[in-house]
C-alpha cells in the first residue's frame, strides 16, 4: 500500500479519503441516463442494488433512484402506506415483453412512468402476478413467488442437456444455480412436460 500511495500522491503515510458532495439533484441527474426523450425509460447508470433498483448516497443517507425522482417531480415524501411502481414494467408485462424478475424496468427514473400505488394495488398492478397463496401450495407461475413461467422450463432442461452449467442458465433467467439444478433434477416444476 506505501508503494501505491507514494505513485499516486507522493506521500507513503495514509491519507484521509476527501469526499465532496454537491448538489443531490446534479449528482442525481448525472446518473440518470436521459437520452432517450421525454417518453422513454430514463435509466439509472449509478449503483444497481441486488434488486435491479437505483440507489444514490445522499448527505441524508442512501435512497432508491425512482423513489427520488417521485417525489422531486411531485414536490413531496411518499405517502404514508404507499410505495413507488414502474408503469412502464406493468404496460410491458401486459403487452407480454417483460416477466417477473429482474428487468431494466427496475432501473428506470423517469417521473412520468412511476406511479404512487399501496402495496395490495402494487402487487396487483401487473398481470403476471397471481393472487397470494400459501407459499409451495400452487405450482409453477401459480405461485407467487415464481420467477420462471412454464415456457422457460423447457428451454432450460434443453440447455442442461447440452452441458450448459447450472450458474449460466440461472444468470440468464435471474434465478440461483441451485434452481436450475432442481429442474434438472425433475424435483420442481414437475406438472411442465
Amino acid at each position: 500500500m506505501h508503494y501505491t500511495r507514494v505513485l499516486k500522491t507522493g506521500d507513503p503515510g495514509p491519507v484521509a479519503a476527501i469526499r465532496i458532495r454537491g448538489d443531490d439533484h446534479a449528482r442525481f441527474e448525472s446518473k440518470c441516463d436521459r437520452s432517450g426523450g421525454p417518453d422513454a425509460c430514463h435509466l439509472w447508470r449509478g449503483y444497481l442494488n441486488p434488486e435491479g433498483y437505483g440507489r444514490l448516497r445522499l448527505i441524508a443517507g442512501n435512497r432508491l433512484a425512482h423513489d427520488l425522482a417521485w417525489e422531486w417531480a411531485n414536490g413531496a415524501p411518499i405517502p404514508a402506506g404507499y410505495e413507488i411502481d414502474h408503469e412502464c414494467h406493468n404496460e410491458a408485462v401486459r403487452a407480454g415483453t417483460c416477466k417477473a424478475g429482474l428487468c431494466p424496468h427496475r432501473s428506470c427514473c423517469n417521473e412520468r412512468h412511476l406511479v404512487a400505488r399501496t402495496r395490495q394495488e402494487h402487487l396487483g398492478a401487473t398481470a403476471w402476478r397471481p393472487v397470494r397463496a400459501v407459499p409451495g401450495t400452487r405450482p409453477g407461475t401459480a405461485s407467487p413467488a415464481a420467477k420462471l413461467i412454464e415456457s422457460d422450463i423447457p428451454a432450460i432442461r434443453a440447455a442442461l442437456a447440452a452441458g450448459e452449467s447450472q450458474a449460466t442458465i440461472g444468470l440468464r433467467y435471474g434465478v440461483s444455480q441451485t434452481a436450475i439444478g432442481l429442474i434438472g433434477l425433475g424435483k420442481t416444476w414437475r406438472h411442465v412436460a
